[in-house]
């Protein structure tokens, strides 16, 4: 009987622990001068931060990237923050905005805000290698400025957020798809948010959960439709934004290694 209690009682904590393993955390950023860059949690809890004009972040699984809007200077982290090394890219025709690191290319990109263009960049050599124009109205926009870049490692897409140019408004965000193959929107908008503080800044892709991360006046989680998850308010208007995705074991696998350590421990005390 004590040895049933003891199997229970472990399965029970195995349980406990596969459901609360996920931690992610967000990097903010924002290209005003001698304003911090902020690590915070999914709450909006701040974990650490560093001082420099960041307007885009993208994470490798190993290095964190961080940008300068115009100097075209990209600097790399580790996860905490800590400073590693540095590289520059030939300055933006336009305003360097939001990146995004490419694992399917192994490649960052960077979307400049107007005229908005997408930048695929070789972190190794640092230099630009591709580069695509972007639609410069439409889609209820006079002039298309980019502000958010993520990269969809489920469909093999770039999703760009759009204001309007110079961020003239706040009260509309919308972002659409593109073939990072060959720059072709794909299809129409993913989603158009409209109202108060609707414009949307940074992006970033939650390959767990399947949904965005997008910044702004708030930092908002939603699905791939829009459909709010949860959000908190920003410490400023986030136009760079990257999520640092947890690592965790499946449930199933975590539990059967659970299971296993306990038949051989039973064994070895029969």
């Amino acid at each position: 009987m004590r040895r049933l209690n003891v199997l229970s009682t472990t399965l029970g904590a195995l349980v406990l622990l596969a459901g609360s393993a996920r931690a992610d955390t967000l990097w903010l950023g924002n290209d005003n001068n001698n304003v911090q860059a902020f690590h915070v949690d999914t709450l909006g809890g701040v974990l650490g931060s560093f001082t420099a004009p960041v307007t885009g972040f993208a994470w490798d699984g190993s290095i964190l990237y961080s940008s300068e809007a115009f100097s075209g200077k990209i600097d790399r982290r580790l996860s905490d923050g800590t400073f590693v090394s540095s590289f520059t890219v030939a300055p933006s025709s336009s305003f360097g905005e939001d990146m995004a690191w490419d694992s399917s290319r192994n490649r960052l990109w960077r979307v400049n805000h107007f005229p908005a263009t997408l930048d695929r960049i070789n972190p190794v050599t640092g230099l630009l290698d591709m580069s695509f124009a972007l639609p410069l109205s439409g889609f209820g926009f006079t002039n298309l400025g980019a502000i958010g870049l993520a990269y969809d490692s489920m469909r093999d897409l770039l999703y760009v957020s759009f204001c309007e140019a110079g961020c003239a408004t706040f009260a509309t965000g919308t972002i659409l798809q593109f073939n990072p193959s060959t720059g072709a929107q794909v299809g129409g908008p993913l989603f158009t948010l409209t109202g108060a503080n609707s414009i949307i800044g940074g992006l970033a892709y939650d390959a767990i959960g399947d949904a965005l991360w997008l910044g702004g006046v708030n930092v908002r989680h939603t699905t791939l439709a829009g459909a709010p998850i949860s959000s908190f308010a920003s410490p400023y208007f986030s136009d760079g934004l990257e999520l640092i995705q947890s690592r965790v074991p499946e449930p199933n696998a975590l539990l059967l290694s659970g299971l296993v350590g306990m038949a051989l421990w039973l064994r070895r005390r029969a």
